[in-house]
Formats: C-alpha cells, sequence, structure tokens
C-alpha cells in the first residue's frame, strides 16, 4: 500500500453512459482470488491486503493508487516472463529439479 491520498478528477474529453462527465479516483481497489482464507497471511496483511469474500469466492484485497497498481502489473509480468523462459519446455521449478538432481 502506497498511502497516496485519493483524488477526485475528471477525464478530459469523456462522458459516462448518461451523458455526464465521467470521473476518475487515483486511489483503486486491486482484487485477487485465494484458494482459501488462509492464503492471507500475516505479512501479506502487512502489505495492506486483507481478506474479503467476493461474489462467493475468497479474495483479498487492497487499496492502490494507479500509477502503482499499473507498476505492479508490469512488474508481475516480466517476473512471469522470465519465469517462463527459465522453465524452457519443462513443467517443474528449477529449484526442485536442481533439489533432485534431475
Amino acid at each position: 500500500m502506497c498511502g497516496c491520498p485519493d483524488q477526485v478528477s475528471a477525464a478530459v474529453g469523456e462522458l459516462d453512459k448518461l451523458g455526464n462527465q465521467r470521473i476518475e479516483h487515483r486511489v483503486t481497489i486491486e482484487l485477487r482470488y485465494l484458494k482459501s482464507q488462509d492464503e492471507c497471511t500475516a505479512a501479506r496483511r502487512a502489505h495492506g491486503w486483507r481478506y474479503k469474500l467476493h461474489q462467493a469466492r475468497h479474495a483479498m484485497e487492497r487499496f492502490l493508487c494507479r500509477p502503482c497498481l499499473i507498476a505492479t502489473q508490469e512488474m508481475s509480468k516480466e517476473f512471469g516472463s522470465k519465469r517462463e523462459k527459465e522453465l524452457g519446455k519443462q513443467n517443474a521449478d528449477p529449484y526442485y529439479l536442481a533439489l533432485c538432481g534431475e
């Protein structure tokens, strides 16, 4: 959680479905689904996450400013692509392969 204050601004030249000026908030909610409630650990809560039951599914949410949200998404995409390159065509984790000697 970056701690930025929420600011409301009008989106220039954009209208909503009713023809009114569309507004944007600087802070938005990031939502991630979980397999169980136990995945929302104390370490994640220290980073601003909180458990939420969303659409009958376990989830966690936090408030984050849009620039930080975009940076977080780009970083996770980059780490994902690096991990795919590292794994190659193998389905196993390289750390596991190193431990097992395969």
